[in-house]
């Protein structure tokens, strides 16, 4: 939504520093202003003219890196613990070592290519291996949800994928 608001204040604050250069030269020919003032107050104009750029870039920057980042709770529903829970993906090996019953884990990532997202676990000594995404690639963030019950499955509760 900033970027937004940078887009449509940015021409307006570009439009009033013209108008205040514009000012200011028709008081310098008409004798009224010394060339100093004119001089001073025109790279006044001019630095809050392009202030906005920065600010704006900025903006996107951030809203890029936002989008992009990959958010994955993993949820304990079972009466047992969990062990040994390897995330892979491209650019991405996250390894959590247990998780108690009841207890939720968050982890944030990016991406660094193409590839699958998938989870590797072990629940109570058996090892299972599940595709979260079945393609994934840098700039694409999303929100899942993978929960794990007492019969030892577990599943994807949801999912929500986003791009720039």
């Amino acid at each position: 939504m900033g970027g937004a608001y940078t887009l449509v204040i940015g021409p307006i604050v570009i439009l009033i520093a013209l108008i205040v250069i514009g000012y200011y030269r028709i008081r310098w020919y008409k004798g009224g202003l010394p060339r100093t003032k004119l001089l001073r107050n025109t790279i006044l104009s001019f630095i809050i003219m392009f202030m906005n750029f920065p600010a704006a870039l900025g903006i996107i920057c951030c809203a890029s890196y936002l989008m992009s980042e990959y958010i994955l709770m993993i949820e304990n529903h079972s009466q047992t613990s969990i062990d040994d829970i390897n995330i892979t993906a491209p650019g991405v090996d996250i390894v959590i070592e247990h998780i108690s019953p009841g207890e939720q884990v968050v982890r944030k990532f990016h991406f660094d290519g193409d590839g699958i997202l998938e989870i590797h676990v072990e629940i109570s000594g058996k090892k299972h291996r599940e595709t979260i995404e079945g393609y994934v690639t840098g700039g694409m963030g999303g929100k899942t949800t993978v929960a794990f019950y007492d019969d030892g499955q577990f599943k994807i509760i949801s999912s929500e994928m986003l791009t720039d």
